[in-house]
Parts: C-alpha cells; sequence; structure tokens
C-alpha cells in the first residue's frame, strides 16, 4: 500500500478507454490531465509556471514577426513549422489528433479550426508576454498538438462543456460569475446627439475554448477609449445579459453569431492576469464608492448601515400615480379605504336582497361585485413598505496592510432604498 505522501505524488494512469451504461466504448483517452500536477504539485498557481514573473517584465530582445503581430482574427489561418511536413495548418493537425487516438467522427472540420485558433493566439500571447521563457519554440508542431488533444479529452471525450457554450445552449446563466479575456475589439459607436465621443462599443470575449460578442456601456467603452480595457485583458464579469437569440444555438453555428451579451460597468473588473478563465464559483464585491447609478446591478457590496428611517408605505393607483405614506399615514388611509368599500358592498347588499336595479336571480353577482368595486376603485389596494438607509461603505484601516492612502475618489456615503421590504 501507498502512504498518504506517495499516493497523492504518483501519477495518475491514462484512461485508455471509457464505457457508458450499454457497455459501448465512449472515446479513447488522448491526453494525460494529469501530467502537469504530478510536475508542479496539485493544482499549483499560473505563476508558478512562468518563474513568479510578470508579463512584459522582461523586455525580449528578439520576437518573431509572425508572434508579434498574430491576433485572434488571423490564429485560424497561420501554419506552423514542422519538421517532417514543413508548414502545418488545423487541417494537418486534425490528421495528427486521429492518429494518436483521436475519433474522426467526432473532430469536425469547424471543431478543429476553432480549437486551433485559440491555441494559436493563446501561445503567441504567451510568448509576447513572456519572452525570455517562452520565445522559441511556443508555436511548435508538438506543442500546439499537445494543447489540442488536452481539448479533446475534455470537451468531447469527458464532455465537459466550456462556459460559453453553456450559456449559448441555455444551460448556464449568462449572469453568472466568470471570467473572460478581451479577444478583440469590434466597434466603437457614437450616440446621435452626443457629439464625437462614443457611447457604446462591441469587443468579443472568450473564455479560451469559444467566443462571444459584447457591447459595453457608456462607462466601459469610455475605459475601451482611454486604453484601460484592452486586447489581452481579463475581465470578471457578474449579471450579464444574453440577448440576440431565443433559442438554444451551437457556438460553432451561423445562428451563434447574431448572439451577444450585455456587460454593465457594475458588474466588471478587471481579472488578475493569472485568473483562470471561465466559470468560477466566488462572486465579485465593489466599494460603495465606485458605484454607477446607470452602470447596472450591483452584484454584492459591503457597507455598514448607519441609520435607518421609518417604515414608509407606497400605494399603486395608476401607472404613473404613486402615492407615498408614512407608517400613521398609511393606517389611516387604509381605514377610509376599508370603509368606503364596506359602504359600497353594503349598498350592494341591499339590493340584491331588494332585487332593485336590475339585480335579479340569472344576474352574475360576484362578477357584478368586482365591476362595481372596480369603478370606484375599491376593489384591491396596491400597497408595499419601502425601507430608506443611510449606508457608508468600508474604508480601509491605516493600520491594514493594504492601505495606500487616504481615498477622495467617489462617494463614501448614500441613501439606500429597499422597495417591496415587506417580501424581501
Amino acid at each position: 500500500k501507498l502512504g498518504a505522501r506517495t499516493a497523492a505524488s504518483a501519477p495518475r494512469q491514462a484512461k485508455r478507454s471509457r464505457h457508458d451504461g450499454t457497455g459501448a466504448s465512449v472515446g479513447v483517452a488522448v491526453h494525460d490531465l494529469f501530467a502537469a500536477r504530478v510536475r508542479m504539485g496539485m493544482r499549483a498557481p499560473l505563476c508558478t509556471f512562468f518563474n513568479n514573473l510578470l508579463p512584459f517584465q522582461v523586455r525580449p530582445a528578439f520576437v518573431d514577426t509572425c508572434v508579434a503581430t498574430l491576433n485572434a482574427d488571423t490564429a485560424k489561418s497561420l501554419r506552423l513549422p514542422s519538421v517532417e511536413r514543413g508548414l502545418v495548418g488545423w487541417r494537418e493537425m486534425r490528421e495528427l489528433m486521429i492518429k494518436a487516438g483521436a475519433s474522426d467522427a467526432s473532430l469536425t472540420n469547424e471543431w478543429v479550426a476553432n480549437a486551433y485558433k485559440w491555441i494559436v493566439w493563446t501561445q503567441a500571447c504567451m510568448a509576447r508576454a513572456f519572452p525570455e521563457k517562452y520565445a522559441f519554440g511556443v508555436l511548435s508542431e508538438s506543442a500546439v498538438l499537445q494543447r489540442m488533444l488536452y481539448k479533446y479529452e475534455r470537451e468531447i471525450n469527458r464532455a465537459e462543456r466550456p462556459h460559453v457554450r453553456r450559456i449559448l445552449e441555455k444551460d448556464e446563466n449568462p449572469g453568472a460569475p466568470a471570467v473572460y479575456v478581451v479577444s478583440a475589439i469590434r466597434s466603437m459607436t457614437t450616440a446621435s446627439g452626443i457629439g464625437n465621443v462614443p457611447t457604446m462599443s462591441e469587443i468579443e470575449i472568450s473564455d479560451g475554448w469559444y467566443s462571444v460578442r459584447a457591447r459595453l456601456d457608456a462607462k466601459l467603452t469610455r475605459a475601451v477609449r482611454e486604453g484601460r480595457l484592452r486586447v489581452g485583458y481579463k475581465i470578471f464579469v457578474v449579471g450579464a445579459e444574453l440577448r440576440g437569440v431565443t433559442d438554444a444555438v451551437s457556438p460553432l453555428s451561423d445562428d451563434a453569431e447574431m448572439a451577444y451579451v450585455c456587460l454593465h460597468v457594475n458588474g466588471a473588473r478587471l481579472a488578475p492576469w493569472d485568473a483562470a478563465l471561465g466559470r468560477v464559483t466566488y462572486n465579485l464585491t465593489i466599494p460603495l464608492r465606485s458605484v454607477v447609478p446607470d452602470g447596472g446591478v450591483v452584484p454584492r457590496m459591503l457597507i455598514h448601515v448607519r441609520h435607518a428611517y421609518p417604515m414608509m408605505h407606497q400605494e399603486r393607483r395608476d401607472a404613473d400615480k404613486n402615492v407615498l405614506r408614512c407608517e400613521i399615514a398609511e393606517r389611516r388611509a387604509h381605514a377610509e379605504w376599508q370603509r368606503a368599500r364596506d359602504s359600497v358592498l353594503h349598498e350592494l347588499q341591499d339590493a340584491m336582497h331588494n332585487r332593485i336595479g336590475g339585480w335579479g336571480s340569472e344576474v352574475d353577482q360576484e362578477r357584478a361585485i368586482r365591476e362595481a368595486l372596480q369603478e370606484k376603485n375599491l376593489y384591491d389596494r396596491r400597497t408595499s413598505a419601502v425601507l430608506r438607509l443611510n449606508v457608508v461603505g468600508f474604508m480601509p484601516s491605516s493600520k491594514h496592510e493594504s492601505y495606500r492612502g487616504p481615498i477622495t475618489r467617489g462617494s463614501t456615503s448614500a441613501i439606500l432604498t429597499i422597495w417591496d421590504a415587506d417580501e424581501a
């Protein structure tokens, strides 16, 4: 028997085949998903693979022109050098994957071309960010092939669908917390009457497997215009909205080109460079001073309640008319409404009993009472509780290690209004 320490460090043998409930073979394993954990340790941080260096910390002595100019749109057409084949592209990679044990029927041209595109672009980005470690050999035939076999093993053999695919197939909430990478900036739109300043932009975001268009609000568009949100940056997104499609679509179909997500500044923040892409289990907490009034839903915020005002009650009379009352005025208004309603009901009851005013056995009494009460706005009373709080955001303490001096930007106190507080 292996000890606990020995068993944890022992390499796991790749399964050669798996079976479903009927005993039929599902797929042959083509990649060991745990090989990196054996070399670097269990779930080692991403920065460990780069010797704890930051991106672009080391200036390159030489970077290939192809690597320096490659983007997500041109990555699919790149052909890599090969010792045996000269130059290889995604079609030749498909043949190599089949020789390695991948299923010919599962490797569609669309899937292979998409996987090749994102792998080549990712490898080129690493070569630009860490030229001392990846300046040469990062776009080799073997390196790209191993990454494609890794994607095949996870998505096809193990049926682990990526986050963007699950969103487009309507199996994942698009507003769930996730980390994306900005793969392209598509357009900058200026609304009429605003001037020459763009008020909306469209970018492309990816989870490293698939991509989807994203439309930004005015604040995020300003960040793109000022260079604070660029291609290659990772963003933490909460509360995104999927639009453009009503039914589930495949991420590689033509219908997926109509889909896009709407991002708002209150639910989007820059993520660390080594953050894992895709769905995450933690949420986003933003300070009160950075909340934008028209910036969408605030996912989470830490505040201190300084004062709670007395409970108010809102009565909705018409579509455009609401009345806000205090607790005493609400009790008085409810009593007056109840007396007026009881008076009308007594009159209707007397008319029904004496059979006057057209009342008879053939009359739908319940409907007649409802129409009579609705005519005088006494059928029901739509009210809800409203709670107002004076809140203040948490400020960093001067004794804390993360303190960087007093913060003067943004408001640190606000009036928080909770509508329908009786239902919360």
